[in-house]
């Protein structure tokens, strides 16, 4: 019996909650990004204060 590969008991056990972390640090780094006036985009971009001074 395997325990790691892609039929294996541990690879279902885990595999769901790996890909929810992946999401997690997906959003993580879009929220990152969009929290600095460097890297914002679209709604999130404040040009306004920063170009008037």
């Amino acid at each position: 019996m395997t325990w790691t590969n892609e039929k294996g008991i541990i690879y279902d056990a885990l595999a769901p909650a790996a890909a929810e972390l992946a999401q997690l640090y997906i959003d993580l780094d879009i929220n990152y990004n969009l929290s600095y006036a460097d890297s914002a985009a679209g709604d999130f971009c404040l040009d306004g204060p920063r170009s008037s001074g």
